[in-house]
């Protein structure tokens, strides 16, 4: 698990040079409590007591309530795959993970796969993945939720599994509202052992 905790750790969202926070879930419509994201909390830790682990904005938190890093836009690699970027990144993760907390990316699989083929170890950089929509898809021009394509979601999860194998701790976070979709990523994620998340809106609730 990320943090090992009854209630007050959680993880800090760090927002690292271009990185910004793109997460933007935190309804869900699932009776377990293992992994929430709740970015709009800004003092009450005891009101997330049920969950194991939570990802929150931590500049409302002190240090002593932060014990892991949550980090985004990683994807700047998929965008700008130089050396310069893969080096910058390296740092930064490497960095984060020399201070002995969680090291979590959300999303990052060019990165990471680009890290791991050039000799890299993927516990040099991270403890695990947060994975947004291998289930789901966000209709942004609709402003409505769907599904993932076929192949997309066969991408992902092909991504999520390998790391997993390695032994990274995987977390997902899908946006539905779709009862058949919600029994769907439920399933997969519980007979492979992952944290999952769900969302029922784009709002920060």
């Amino acid at each position: 698990m990320i943090i090992k905790k009854l209630f007050h750790q959680a993880i800090i969202v760090l927002f690292v040079l271009l990185i910004l926070l793109t997460v933007m879930g935190c309804a869900e419509d699932t009776k377990d409590r293992d992994y929430g994201v709740f970015l709009s909390v800004t003092d009450d830790l005891d009101s997330l007591a049920e969950y194991k682990t939570v990802v929150i904005d931590a500049q409302y938190f002190s240090k002593e309530d932060i014990d892991g890093f949550f980090v985004d836009n990683c994807d700047l690699y998929y965008f700008y795959p130089s050396e310069e970027i893969m080096n910058a990144l390296t740092n930064i993760m490497q960095a984060m993970i020399n201070t002995g907390k969680e090291v979590i990316i959300n999303g990052g699989d060019s990165y990471l796969d680009a890290y791991c083929n050039s000799g890299g170890h993927w516990d040099d950089v991270i403890t695990g993945i947060n994975q947004e929509s291998v289930f789901s898809k966000i209709l942004w021009d609709e402003d409505k939720f769907g599904t993932a394509e076929a192949k997309d979601k066969e991408y992902f999860q092909d991504y999520i599994e390998r790391y997993a194998a390695k032994g990274a701790d995987i977390y997902l976070l899908e946006y539905t509202t779709d009862k058949n979709l919600i029994k769907e990523i439920k399933e997969y994620c519980e007979e492979k052992a992952f944290n999952y998340y769900i969302s029922d809106s784009l709002e920060l609730d």
